[in-house]
């Protein structure tokens, strides 16, 4: 090869690395909640319930690949530090081999907010915050190992979701955490993916604000995501229509793209793999539209996900439910956007040879972030003083001037 074929190979490796992306599956699917519906305090005894294979086989009859399911601490392992419940174990082992025969893959997903829930000596409920000084974060490590260990041999598991939507704790201290039992689940030869989940609700457009511009896991197998949730509603759980949401915020059609783009951006520079584990919408059609243009932000970026909630547990009219009609069984119009979207490949060779360069130019401009912020400190630093020796008439750095004559 020539210096002129090398140097051209050279410039179009960015765009082959996002051809080469572009061949790779994007996942979507569905969160299986119920789970992690159990009363507190835990009756002895009480089971571990599922959604019955009838949701399975629906989920697998939409053609989606993927489901994300929650479930609760409290239930997997009554006491910290001690051994998994043995039944909560067999009903979890029970639902992913009924996943594996319809094709699925699952995410088991500690839907626990970074919290534990347990009676006190006096006999009162007491809610811990993982990493306080009375529940130290090697109860989290501690729990995953277990997990690992207990589900070496388990199929379908696609990745395990190392906990949902850690709120009201320090950032730093969760990124302690989790790296602990990201190493806790290593150390056990255990191989699958991890989902990472942010601080602060985990939400997509306030990440850079919480966990700054680094990503903070170090995995030796590389094999982490960052999981990010993103809502498009500003009032709690949709408290208010489309149309009062647009009265507040004119620029709400643009929602979906700002919300996202933080979180993408910031995976892309940081050059890792991110994943949306919740997202949803009502049936308004003005929320729908949303969720739309949501989706087909996560296609351009090429995100995976799992859409907010399937569940045999919900009530008829829980406004983000996609489970299918009780009474005619028809689809939920959600799961009609979301099926528009469905991920695999994108195919879109172009798109995805330009996207290449993009993903490069982002990770040089990440990467130069260290000297730019010493460029900056000197630029501080010896600017008033450069300034001062510049000046006309000046004298020299803590002299006096020449007496005048």
């Amino acid at each position: 090869m020539g210096t002129c074929g090398l140097v051209l190979f050279l410039l179009i490796i960015p765009g082959l690395h996002g051809v080469a992306l572009g061949l790779d599956p994007v996942l979507r699917g569905v969160n299986d909640a119920g789970g992690e519906f159990i009363p507190l305090p835990l009756p002895e005894g009480h089971p571990l319930a599922f959604s019955s294979s009838r949701t399975l086989e629906y989920v697998a009859g939409k053609g989606l690949k993927l489901v994300r399911l929650p479930f609760a601490w409290e239930q997997m392992q009554p006491v910290p530090g001690r051994p998994l419940d043995a039944q909560a174990v067999a009903s979890l082992r029970a639902y992913l081999e009924e996943a594996d025969r319809r094709g699925l893959q699952v995410i088991p997903d500690l839907h626990n907010y970074a919290r534990f829930t347990r009676v006190g000596s006096d006999g009162r409920l007491q809610t811990l915050v993982v990493g306080d000084p009375r529940f130290p974060a090697a109860f989290l490590a501690d729990f995953w190992r277990r997990m690992a260990e207990a589900f070496r041999d388990a199929p379908a598991i696609f990745a395990w979701g190392l906990m949902n939507e850690p709120h009201d704790i320090v950032t730093r201290r969760w990124e302690e955490a989790s790296q602990d039992a990201v190493t806790a689940i290593r150390a056990t030869g255990d191989r699958r993916w991890i989902l990472v989940p942010g601080s602060n609700w985990s939400a997509a457009h306030i990440w850079v604000m919480c966990h700054g511009h680094q990503a903070w896991i170090r995995d030796p197998l590389g094999r982490v995501a960052y999981e990010a949730h993103c809502y498009l509603n500003a009032a709690p759980s949709f408290g208010r229509s489309y149309e009062q949401e647009l009265e507040r915020d004119p620029n709400l059609e643009e929602r979906p793209r700002r919300r996202l783009q933080v979180f993408a951006d910031w995976c892309e520079s940081n050059g890792v793999p991110g994943f949306i584990g919740e997202f949803g919408s009502p049936a308004d059609p003005g929320w729908l539209a949303l969720l739309d243009r949501l989706l087909g932000e996560m296609d351009r970026h090429r995100l995976p996900g799992t859409a907010w909630a399937l569940g045999e547990k919900w009530p008829a009219d829980y406004a983000l439910s996609l489970h299918p009609d009780p009474v005619s069984g028809e689809d939920r119009p959600s799961m009609k956007v979301l099926l528009r979207h469905p991920g695999g490949r994108t195919l879109r060779v172009w798109e995805d040879f330009l996207r290449g360069y993009r993903l490069y130019s982002m990770r040089a401009v990440h990467q130069s972030r260290p000297l730019r912020g010493i460029w900056r400190d000197l630029r501080r630093e010896w600017g008033p003083r450069l300034r001062e020796l510049l000046r006309p008439g000046a004298g020299p750095p803590g002299g006096s001037a020449a007496p005048a004559r």
